[in-house]
């Protein structure tokens, strides 16, 4: 069979097998209120201890900013490397 014919089948399945997953889900709708997205803090606006906001960055601040860091260099390390410079030594 052709390459080309099986990812384009492939490329078809998926895109059923997505459609199918959304048309299907339980999005449960209602007639009440939108409500806030509850994100761990109390009535005086500060985190509780067991909400993930205070376990991220609070408890393992350091932890998640060395890991900002990396996931920064790595980023900036592909575009140097899709780039592919080239040099050129014109000194002939």
């Amino acid at each position: 069979m052709n390459r080309k014919a099986v990812g384009i089948a492939l490329a078809c399945a998926l895109a059923v097998l997505m459609v199918s997953a959304v048309a299907t889900y339980d999005w449960d709708y209602d007639d009440t209120a939108p409500t806030g997205i509850d994100v761990g803090a109390d009535d005086t606006g500060t985190l509780q201890e067991n909400s993930i906001a205070y376990v991220i960055f609070e408890k393992h601040g350091v932890l998640t900013f060395v890991l900002a860091v990396l996931m920064f260099s790595a980023m900036i390390g592909g575009v140097c490397i899709s780039r592919e410079e080239v040099d050129s030594d014109d000194s002939d």
